[in-house]
């Protein structure tokens, strides 16, 4: 606000002083911007690529020319690329790599989509927490900063595998077959590609044979030989079934104990890992003479 007076000379009389001052008011330039930020997922895997949308927008009054668009790489990440798509008169730069920072031109109405695409590491782990700023250039004013800012974040990948094994029986005889199932599940909610699924010998048995069948869009090894260490992949509410055949000596004496596991790949969390192992033991047969 400025204002200005004339007054007369002594000996001068002013038979209206209601005009002799006048007032100029500016206010200052302010924008109302605003930053969204969605990679439209609620969880992510390591490994893989994740594409955030951002968009930038100006609702006025005024423009705002020269403001800063931000977005640092999540700590533990360090490949990212970009690009920027300008709307209602805006203008920013169409390609980048990296963190993103930008200077954008804002008219009122306009506004600016940038596509984000970060590349996970395999070794990231726990939640992808990302935020997108929005800045003012100097000398706007901005209304309303609680919009300036948006966070994106996505829980890591998890499923909740489960395995069972049994042969049925309590005991078993020196010199004959042991026929055992082992039922691998994913409870959800990601899938698990690139589960383990083990079952070593036990201590004195050599030889053993197994097989296995898929269901729900898993994968596994047909057939095998030996200790049981196969490569599945589990989508959620997939399952696959083993029949592992022992063949144990006759010489074999005491507890027939048996365990099988399943692990998770290094990408997935498994939030219940009480389930990944199970164990089935049959007490020698005893004859009775």
């Amino acid at each position: 606000m400025n204002t200005a007076t004339v007054q007369a000379p002594a000996g001068v009389i002013e038979p209206d002083p209601s005009n002799n001052t006048a007032t100029d008011t500016a206010r200052q330039r302010n924008a109302n911007l605003s930053i969204t930020k969605t990679d439209g997922l609620t969880r992510y895997m390591p490994g893989t690529d994740v594409t955030y949308t951002i968009v930038v927008a100006n609702s006025g009054p005024d423009a705002a020319n020269g403001a800063t668009v931000s977005d640092p790489l999540p700590a533990g990440i360090t490949k990212a690329n970009w690009t920027c798509v300008a709307a209602g008169g805006a203008t920013c730069a169409s390609t980048g790599s990296g963190a993103l920072s930008d200077k954008v031109d804002l008219p009122m109405g306009g506004s600016a989509t940038y596509t984000l695409v970060m590349t996970v590491p395999a070794t990231f782990s726990g939640p992808l927490v990302n935020t997108a700023t929005v800045a003012s250039p100097a000398g706007v004013i901005v209304p309303d900063v609680a919009t300036n800012s948006a966070t994106d974040t996505d829980a890591q990948a998890s499923a909740d595998l489960s395995i069972t094994k049994t042969d049925g029986a309590t005991t078993y005889k020196p010199g004959t077959d042991v026929t055992y199932t082992i039922t691998v599940a994913n409870a959800g909610p990601d899938a698990a590609n690139g589960a383990t699924v083990s079952d070593p010998l036990p201590a004195g048995i050599t030889k053993a044979s197994w097989t296995c069948v898929p269901a729900g869009g898993a994968s596994c090894t047909g057939t095998g030989s030996g200790s049981l260490s196969d490569k599945v992949n589990l989508p959620s509410g997939a399952t696959v079934t083993y029949k592992v055949v022992l063949s144990v000596p006759t010489t074999f004496k005491g507890a027939l104990v048996n365990t099988a596991s399943v692990t998770s790949p290094a990408a997935v969390v498994d939030p219940n890992a009480a389930n990944n192992t199970a164990t089935d033991t049959d007490a020698q047969a005893t004859a009775d003479l």
